[in-house]
């Protein structure tokens, strides 16, 4: 069974219904190993605007979000745990910024559980819990542990479903994939959320 990455993006996190219906399919979809990764979403500006600190508010905005993850495979029958790369060092980012994973660590996990991981990490250099960039970590854990995929979802269901089934070109690909990923994506893999409960849902995805 393939184990796969599947990367939410702030757009996607920010849309209650396509969270919804992502936790409806993630049962059907998931058959190995399952790392949910995300960073935070528009709660961070909601919380600054109402004069919380920048640095407190994104790493609360970003907590609140994994939980809610969690809460949400739970709803659906899917065991999952919280995890932030910054507790027991599992995830560190070097002064050089180097991302090393603990794999020892993650690998204690059995397959059956999901892990909900957010994007914050111990940053060395400051010595402080960071936020870092989810398309970077998300290379890293594929690469670190050993994952075959990494899932990410177009912004535009209904165009880019249309375009993905008749082989889209480079720049109509460059357009589906979220800004906040853009920069590291190769080697991803795009996909939807109506074809994410396919039977073979990383064959249906198109590489980057």
């Amino acid at each position: 069974m393939k184990s796969f990455i599947v990367l939410l993006d702030k757009y996607h996190l920010d849309q209650p219904l396509f969270m919804k219906v992502f936790g409806q399919k993630i049962r059907s979809a998931k058959k190995g190993r399952l790392i949910i990764l995300h960073a935070d979403n528009s709660f961070t500006k909601q919380l600054i605007a109402n004069g919380s600190n920048p640095e407190q508010a994104l790493t609360r905005a970003t907590k609140e979000i994994n939980l809610k993850l969690v809460n949400l495979l739970a709803e659906y029958g899917i065991p999952a745990i919280s995890m932030h790369g910054y507790l027991k060092n599992a995830i560190s980012v070097s002064e050089f910024g180097d991302i090393s994973v603990d794999t020892s660590f993650f690998n204690q996990h059995p397959d059956s559980v999901a892990t909900v991981l957010s994007n914050l990490a111990f940053d060395q250099s400051t010595e402080k819990v960071s936020p870092i960039s989810v398309s970077k970590l998300a290379l890293a854990l594929k690469n670190q542990l050993d994952i075959d995929e990494v899932l990410v979802f177009a912004q535009d269901e209904a165009i880019s479903r249309s375009f993905i089934k008749q082989a889209p070109s480079e720049v109509e690909l460059l357009n589906m994939i979220p800004e906040e990923i853009i920069s590291s994506a190769k080697g991803f893999k795009l996909t939807t959320i109506a074809d994410f409960d396919e039977k073979n849902v990383l064959e249906s995805a198109v590489s980057l």
